[in-house]
């Protein structure tokens, strides 16, 4: 656990704010650890710290604005090895990482990892400003960091030197995933205190300073404290009313949940009795479509026979000879009788007729014509011969 917190709002850059952060105590040997057994090495610290940058800065918080950080990491997920947490936000990233082997708290100088990033202001403005309140308050601004296996050096747990104990276990192959802020969570480094958080009207400078507020801000202080007394009322408070406020309405969710199962349950059946029904009303036409297919193609062979039969009756009083007139307009037909019509034909061959009989009609007057003159001719020279004035020339 890390308490050691510095935010400076001054230098600020597009919705993030600097800050930097304890993130654990190293030790001189293995016989000094943590409270979770933890005996953090100088030279394995050195060997990891390049795994801080990017690593996330996290937060459960207890209330709804996401303003004042609560617990630790979340709730944890193993599976298939990997660890998730459901329940914690990302509020930041860590770009950078440095051992200090000057930090000093009542009275007592020792080396750390110290981190610093950004914590996403923009998103979480309310959490930035209660932050710098706990700071003006005095209050401790913790920090848990978290720890994973070496997976680049084919480790599927974290490596400790000289194997795995409960008390002065040393990490030396592992890498850094993240770090949770938390307030309400006793620390497991007793030296880890805020450094300083700092606002724009109190920042004078860009680069923090490592060791400025240690003593500033505990000189008075006997022993480190994770809240005063006021504070601990207050958020036992908020923590009663919030679970108070969660289990009504958990209560009331669960009994809309279970309205809204039961719902489902029925819609479910009908969407699956209506989806049978539509699957037989989709068989039902398709068989429909296939009758209606079958039926226009009886249809239209049965109009074609009828028009077969009707132009072979209005052809029946018609010669071969006078069929011909029509010849071309009868092979359309054949090749399709529903594209031309019967009188069409018909028409053809009457009209081919009538000039035929114009034409013999035509023939026949001529010809008559000639006869008229030859027998004038003929009649003609034998008036001629027997008229009155050669009546002394006549043969008799």
């Amino acid at each position: 656990m890390s308490k050691n917190f510095e935010i400076n709002k001054s230098v600020a850059k597009a919705g993030r704010v600097p800050f930097k952060q304890i993130i654990h105590k190293i030790y001189p040997d293995e016989n000094s650890y943590n409270l979770n057994g933890i005996s953090w090495n100088r030279q394995y610290t050195e060997q990891n710290k390049d795994s801080v940058n990017g690593m996330c800065l996290v937060c459960q918080f207890l209330d709804k604005d996401n303003q004042i950080p609560f617990g630790s990491h979340g709730d944890a997920v193993i599976k298939d090895g990997d660890v998730s947490f459901d329940d914690s936000l990302v509020v930041g990233t860590f770009e950078d990482s440095y051992i200090d082997d000057a930090l000093e708290l009542n009275g007592e100088t020792f080396s750390a990892l110290v981190g610093q990033g950004y914590i996403y202001s923009q998103r979480f403005p309310a959490l930035v400003d209660y932050l710098q309140e706990q700071y003006d308050q005095g209050n401790s601004i913790d920090g848990s960091v978290e720890i994973c296996a070496d997976k680049s050096k084919g480790n599927n747990q974290i490596v400790y030197a000289n194997g795995y104990k409960e008390n002065g276990r040393i990490p030396k192959e592992y890498q850094y995933s993240g770090n949770a802020l938390c307030i309400g969570v006793p620390p497991a480094d007793s030296s880890a205190v805020m450094i300083e958080l700092n606002n724009a009207k109190k920042m004078h400078s860009q680069e923090l300073d490592k060791t400025d507020s240690f003593e500033d801000k505990n000189k008075n202080n006997e022993e480190v404290k994770l809240m005063d007394e006021n504070a601990i009322k207050q958020l036992v408070s908020d923590i009663k009313d919030t679970v108070i406020e969660v289990n009504s309405k958990n209560a009331d969710y669960e009994e809309k949940l279970n309205k809204v199962t039961e719902e489902n349950v029925v819609l479910t059946e009908t969407n699956a009795k209506n989806e049978e029904t539509i699957k037989a009303k989709d068989t039902e036409i398709v068989e429909l479509n296939e009758k209606i297919t079958n039926m226009t193609a009886e249809l239209n062979e049965s109009k074609k026979t009828v028009k077969v039969n009707e132009l072979n009756k209005a052809l029946a009083d018609y010669s071969d000879e006078q069929k011909d007139f029509a010849k071309t307009e009868i092979e359309a037909f054949n090749a399709d009788p529903m594209a031309v019509e019967v009188n069409s034909v018909v028409d053809k061959i009457l009209v081919e007729i009538g000039k035929k009989s114009i034409e013999s009609a035509k023939i026949a007057e001529t010809n008559s014509k000639k006869e008229d003159v030859k027998l004038d001719d003929i009649f003609g020279d034998i008036l001629e011969t027997n008229s009155k004035e050669n009546e002394e020339v006549s043969i008799f």
